[in-house]
């Protein structure tokens, strides 16, 4: 028993270490029989993997995408804010003016509340004030004031 565990051992640790012979373990052989090398094998190359490209998925409206463009495109600096951010503002500015309250009344009361407010801030209240009216409550562009 301890000589077959000993030849099994054996047989594992070479083929552990990758040998692509194939090793015939036996007590004896009779006269007849004629031992030749195995043919050696050889592993099939790997076929190489392809990625399917899946592009993300866009659950922005056309005009909520537009929106978002809009910002970016009207004001050139860094915004902190998330694209679901600049919607809610957009829907904030929307249902607004929806009350009926004017764009002038709504530009005041941003004034009134930071009265020192920078130009930087301006412009971005500006450019999203502008792309909500055009890309998400269409029927307000008749209260911009076009000169």
């Amino acid at each position: 028993m301890k000589k077959i565990f000993i030849t099994t051992l054996a047989l594992l640790s070479l083929s552990a270490c990758g040998k692509t012979n194939t090793v015939y373990v036996v007590d004896s052989l009779p006269e007849d029989v004629d031992v030749t090398e195995a043919p050696a094998t050889t592993k099939p190359k790997p076929r190489p993997t392809t990625t399917v490209y899946n592009p993300p998925i866009n659950y922005y409206s056309n005009d909520e995408q537009a929106y978002i463009n809009g910002v970016y495109s009207m004001y050139n600096n860094t915004i902190y804010l998330s694209d679901d951010d600049l919607l809610g503002i957009a829907y904030t500015i929307c249902s607004t003016l929806d009350t009926g309250v004017s764009i002038e009344a709504v530009v005041a009361v941003i004034s009134s509340s930071m009265p020192n407010m920078s130009t930087d801030t301006m412009e971005f209240i500006s450019a999203t004030m502008a792309s909500a009216i055009y890309n998400i409550c269409p029927q307000h562009i008749w209260q911009i004031p076009t000169n």
